[in-house]
């Protein structure tokens, strides 16, 4: 019984001491392993930082920014090197210009970053300093340039800018054919319109059949107006049928002249 006792002692104490082993062995190889992933993520994070852009390629036709404008843009963001650059955040940073329309950023292996960017051309003014795109969206450079100050003025209620940009190019269409352009076209709040065109003019269409109103005139004009342009104060086509002139009198031509010429009925 004794010696059964002294056994079971001797087998209990060397368990523990293999059981104590195993998890010290355990313990040392997981500290490996730890050792060998910090070791690891130090090295990846030493090889990502290690790779810099060496080149930075920017690219696009410029007349209202410029190359070394962009770049100083882009530069902070590309000090991250090639895998730790978000080419996101850079895209956003250059379409958040007035004059960037958008913008491509990629990486080329192994040290390029290529920035692309399309510049915003503008076909008109719009209100208070805003200038139109073709697509009718609207942009706000800090100042307008010359060049800028020739294009037509076009104006409507809020969020109507893609609206009356539309209507500018189809009604530009028949005046064109007549060799006359539109200066300024104007939608008011309840979508009537008002242009005035580069011969002095000024012409009032309704908010229905308007374009049908314009070609019209347009008609008319060569025979009946365009000889008397600068007597032509403003013409209104809100009319089923015809059109009142309004006529720039002064002294005795007022007592001679009529005032207005309606061949119809006011729509």
């Amino acid at each position: 019984m004794k010696r059964r006792r002294q056994r079971t002692r001797a087998w209990k104490g060397l368990w523990r001491h293999q059981n104590l082993r195993r998890g010290l062995a355990g313990f040392a190889g997981l500290a490996v392993v730890f050792a060998a992933y910090t070791l690891w993520g130090s090295v990846a994070l030493m090889e990502r930082t290690r790779f810099p852009f060496k080149v930075l390629r920017v690219e696009g036709s410029f007349a209202h920014v410029t190359a070394p404008e962009l770049s100083a843009i882009v530069a902070p963001y590309a000090a991250a090197g090639f895998f730790e650059t978000d080419v996101k955040v850079i895209k956003q940073a250059l379409e958040e210009l007035p004059w960037v329309e958008r913008a491509s950023v990629r990486r080329m292996w192994p040290d390029v970053l290529q920035v692309t960017v399309t510049e915003e051309r503008a076909v008109a003014r719009w209100q208070e300093g805003g200038l139109v795109n073709p697509a009718g969206q609207v942009f706000h450079p800090a100042e307008l340039d010359a060049e800028a100050a020739k294009l037509p003025l076009l104006a409507g209620p809020t969020r109507t800018s893609a609206q009356v940009m539309g209507a500018y190019v189809r009604m530009s269409e028949p005046l064109a054919s007549q060799g006359i352009a539109i200066t300024s076209l104007s939608m008011d709040a309840r979508r009537s319109w008002r242009l005035t065109l580069d011969n002095g003019m000024r012409l009032t269409l309704g908010r229905k059949d308007s374009e049908r109103q314009l070609e019209r005139f347009a008609r008319f004009y060569p025979g009946g107006l365009a000889g008397r342009v600068a007597d032509v104060e403003e013409v209104d086509l809100r009319y089923t049928n015809g059109f009142a002139v309004k006529w720039r009198l002064t002294g005795s031509d007022a007592a001679r002249r009529p005032v207005a010429k309606n061949t119809g009925d006011k729509a």
